[in-house]
């Protein structure tokens, strides 16, 4: 025999249905004495009135992937620059504030003082390769990259030229 039975679904959209009706075949004993062949309906669990029914789901909101340690260095000295410090001000643990004619740090072709003509700005020899480093104190002698010192960075109040002139 042939029974129908009728199963809720959630509402997915404005047209489809709320329950669906499938078929099976089953014999039963109480088909066989002459009972109904159909079960009954489970009540609706989903509301019919379309201002509660949830056209858009919540979604799940999309995190940001993660930086890396350098970018979130790179983002972390951008802020330093624009607060007028230099960026080693974050490997120092004290305010190193940029010379008064130090390039902008946002735009790396403006005229200015900058690191890479400094005299304290020196490569030195670690591992496979030279790092360029800030030679003025010690503190900035790691073997780290967030001590390294970039030349198109805004120079220090500590400036001194190539020549020993600012």
């Amino acid at each position: 025999m042939e029974v129908i039975s009728r199963h809720s679904h959630p509402i997915s959209h404005v047209d489809a249905p709320s329950t669906v009706t499938t078929r099976t075949q089953r014999s039963s004993s109480n088909q066989a004495r002459g009972g109904s062949n159909t079960a009954a309906a489970p009540p609706d669990e989903h509301p019919q009135d379309p201002d509660q029914i949830d056209m858009f789901p919540a979604l799940t909101p999309v995190e940001p992937e993660p930086l890396t340690p350098g970018a979130r260095r790179t983002q972390r000295n951008s802020q330093l620059a624009a607060a007028r410090l230099h960026p080693l001000t974050a490997v120092l643990r004290s305010a190193l504030k940029l010379h008064l004619d130090a390039a902008p740090h946002d735009d790396r072709d403006a005229p200015g003082l900058r690191c890479g003509t400094c005299r304290f700005r020196r490569p030195v020899h670690a591992g496979a390769g030279n790092y360029p480093k800030c030679t003025r104190t010690p503190l900035l002698m790691t073997h780290s990259d967030a001590s390294d010192c970039r030349s198109f960075w805004p120079a220090c109040a500590f400036y001194e030229n190539h020549g020993g002139t600012e």
